[in-house]
């Protein structure tokens, strides 16, 4: 079994982030925990089943990049930071946002367990300077949310690969976690393995080190931020076990081991949980497909008929089946489901006023969405300002589903297609190309 801290008592809050020079070992010695076997307090397990089924009309994802816009010689403060994004959200249907901080082990909030993301090459550069005012991101972020009524989730991107890169940009994301941990990649640097988009610099979940990691930082986190649970983004990247790479069938027991991380993340929350009095919900995001999860090593099924998963968010870069098959499949076993809108599938215009056409296709898609899903999810798109923001969450003000096209399973000209992804993916789509 893993191993994780089990510290629940809320310390004061610290300042300090590690910079990757740490050995494992220095963060201490962590218990043994079985996982598998789950201790449920039926009062708040129920309480958690109606806040997982509370109506969230829009959940928005923020990339965490607020900052990248603001000039060299302009002041970093905490008006500047809610101005870039946040402020935008006034008299919009979000009801929840899914907040993320960097990839793996690289944040712009504060850790003692992480890496502080504030080289000069990163976009999102300036928010360590937040730190110099007391406060960060996801601090500022939580806060907001609070004042204006909107849930708020922490969103870890499990297998972010833009450090695979060759521009200075991507390299400035290559953690000193990875350098100190060359076995638990995929490849050596710079190699390009057939499969799973080439990405070289992918953590092999298989590896422990990465398991134990995922559940120190994601503790680390619920230790130090008033939030409503964790999204584990498993479409940043979708590729998480070394066969894949190489053309190869992932393994059962590489499904296994990654139940195994979901049933402790879900044990971790759910410790926090009882010791804050109220829930934690825990939500994912994967491709809309349970065949197609499960070829990457994702168990899907599993997760929410144990109640591991509260809400499910299916669809990215892709989207494989009717919303009308996988939205009913996903609700019976247990959990709540929002259809995924991503910039990297449909037309991506950020201007309100553009080509009419990317905005029906942008309409259309949440119109068709409406008929199945709890609700929409919107991704890589970060101009709060837009319309889609107090739209998208009503189907009255949708055109109606019935003058709609089909559902966009891939953009036109897009990389980004399944097969990219695992080999033989293309036989999961179950919508016209």
């Amino acid at each position: 079994m893993l191993r994780f801290v089990t510290r629940i008592d809320r310390p004061a809050r610290r300042s300090g982030s590690w910079d990757g020079t740490q050995d494992a070992a220095s963060l201490g010695s962590l218990p043994e925990s079985n996982f598998m076997t789950l201790q449920h307090n039926e009062s708040l397990h129920d309480s958690r089943q109606q806040f997982a089924s509370k109506v969230r009309r829009i959940i928005w994802n923020n990339d965490g990049n607020d900052l990248a816009g603001l000039g060299p010689g302009e002041e970093v403060t905490e008006e500047r930071f809610l101005a870039a994004r946040f402020d935008g959200l006034a008299g919009s249907q979000v009801d929840a946002v899914s907040y993320c901080t960097g990839v793996f082990n690289h944040y712009s909030h504060r850790s003692e367990v992480s890496e502080l993301l504030c080289s000069d090459l990163v976009p999102s550069r300036r928010l360590h300077e937040l730190h110099a005012l007391g406060t960060d991101s996801l601090e500022l972020a939580s806060r907001h949310c609070r004042r204006h009524g909107r849930d708020i989730f922490w969103s870890m991107r499990m297998n972010d690969t833009h450090d695979s890169g060759v521009s200075a940009h991507e390299r400035a994301l290559f953690t000193h976690w990875k350098r100190r941990h060359p076995d638990c990649l995929i490849a050596a640097d710079g190699t390009e393995p057939p499969y799973a988009a080439g990405r070289w610099s992918a953590l092999d979940y298989g590896c422990r080190a990465v398991r134990e990691q995922v559940l120190r930082i994601i503790e680390d986190v619920l230790l130090r931020y008033d939030i409503d649970g964790v999204e584990l983004d498993f479409f940043r990247h979708p590729h998480y076990f070394r066969p894949q790479f190489y053309g190869e069938k992932v393994r059962e027991e590489d499904r296994e081991m990654m139940s195994e991380l979901i049933a402790g993340i879900r044990n971790l929350i759910d410790q926090f949980s009882a010791a804050a009095g109220r829930p934690l919900l825990v939500l994912v995001r994967v491709p809309d497909s349970l065949g197609y999860c499960g070829e990457i090593g994702l168990d899907l099924a599993r997760w929410v008929r144990s109640g591991w998963v509260d809400l499910v968010i299916g669809g990215g870069y892709f989207h494989l089946q009717p919303w009308g098959t996988f939205c009913p499949e996903i609700r019976a076993m247990g959990a709540s489901v929002h259809a995924c809108l991503d910039g990297s599938r449909l037309e991506s215009s950020e201007n309100p006023e553009a080509a009419s056409q990317g905005e029906s296709l942008w309409e259309c898609e949440a119109a068709l969405a409406w008929q199945s899903a709890d609700g929409i999810y919107l991704f890589n798109r970060f101009r709060t300002t837009q319309s889609m923001f107090r739209r998208f969450g009503d189907p009255t003000q949708l055109p109606p589903s019935t003058e709609c096209a089909r559902e966009t399973a891939i953009r036109p000209g897009s990389w980004a297609t399944p097969q990219r992804w695992l080999k033989g993916g293309d036989a999961f789509l179950d919508l016209p190309i």
